[in-house]
């Protein structure tokens, strides 16, 4: 069986500004940041939806800025330590270039709100002479107002007036993805597949490499597909409880991806008891913990088959 080396919403992610896919406005005033003379910018907050380019024009602005930065995700590094031990160490030190640097926490909505966030705002003024900070998130209300307070806010939604065309320039994107890769398509089908996930282009760049593992090329089949994921349950659980890893790979790569499959995998479970009390509290756990890990996951697929694998390990189903 062969397991693709790479993701490939990582292999394409834009390297420069001019390559992120963002409306007019965003735009231009991320190109003024660094056409200014001495290419600095304030601290910043990028929020909106998943896949909308946040990540990608933080660390654009940097490259181009000439910034050397740290990316630090907020969801896997959340705790004071990271903000005494890398951010301090990172931000306190003399920059090897002429110019500032930059921390980029990424995920920042999970940033601890009772430690790390209020320790923050002290970081912020303390280095504001030698560091610039910029967050990302999906949800600012997680974020303290002190915080705000202390950043130029963008949203990064896309006006209802160029929804057309930032959806024409996901789609050369994909051609341009998939031309690269050698991947036969139509690019009737490709137009309309763009448009099941807009403007979610993350998602739609990890579903459409997910059908091309499974299938070889993009063809009508893709379109057929309802968005209601894996619902043979039975099947699934059987191929858990014979340890068969290779067919849990198949089917869950295979599958369109559902958010819900999480609460519904678990709800079956539960109802048809195939967990004893132990087992169904080990899962409970599993479940719980890449349930939240698979909202700010680049491949939600690979997060589930992480889930999954979890419970084959340490699950005893009935």
């Amino acid at each position: 069986m062969t397991f693709p080396q790479y993701v490939w919403a990582e292999k394409y992610r834009p390297k420069a500004l001019k390559e992120c896919i963002l409306p007019k406005q965003l735009e231009s005033t991320f190109e003024s940041c660094i056409s200014s003379s001495d290419k600095s910018f304030p601290n910043m907050l990028f929020y909106g939806g998943p896949g909308t380019g946040k990540t990608s024009v933080a660390r654009a602005l940097c490259r181009e800025a000439d910034h050397e930065f740290i990316l630090v995700n907020g969801s896997k590094d959340s705790g004071i330590d990271t903000l005494r031990t890398t951010i301090q160490d990172f931000a306190s030190s003399v920059s090897l270039s002429s110019h500032r640097k930059c921390v980029i926490i990424d995920e920042a909505d999970y940033l601890n709100p009772v430690s790390t966030q209020p320790a923050l705002r002290g970081f912020m003024e303390e280095f504001s002479s030698n560091c610039a900070f910029i967050f990302t998130c999906n949800y600012k209300y997680r974020i303290l107002k002190e915080i705000h307070s202390r950043c130029s806010i963008f949203d990064f939604i896309i006006p209802e007036d160029e929804k057309k065309s930032i959806l024409a320039r996901q789609f050369k994107s994909l051609k341009g993805i998939l031309g690269s890769e050698n991947v036969n398509f139509d690019e009737k089908i490709l137009a309309k597949f763009t448009m099941k996930h807009f403007p979610d282009l993350r998602r739609t760049i990890n579903e459409l490499q997910a059908y091309v593992i499974a299938n070889g090329e993009v063809n009508a089949v893709i379109l057929a597909r309802q968005n209601d994921g894996i619902k043979d349950f039975s099947e699934l659980t059987d191929l858990l409880r014979k340890r068969n890893f290779e067919g849990l790979y198949k089917s869950v790569m295979s599958s369109d991806y559902n958010p819900s499959v999480y609460s519904e995998l678990f709800d079956y479970w539960h109802s048809n008891k195939l967990l004893s009390g132990e087992g169904l509290a080990d899962a409970v756990v599993i479940i719980s913990m890449y349930e939240e890990r698979s909202t700010k996951a680049v491949n939600p697929r690979v997060t589930l088959l992480a889930c999954l694998t979890e419970a084959m390990k340490n699950c005893d189903f009935q």
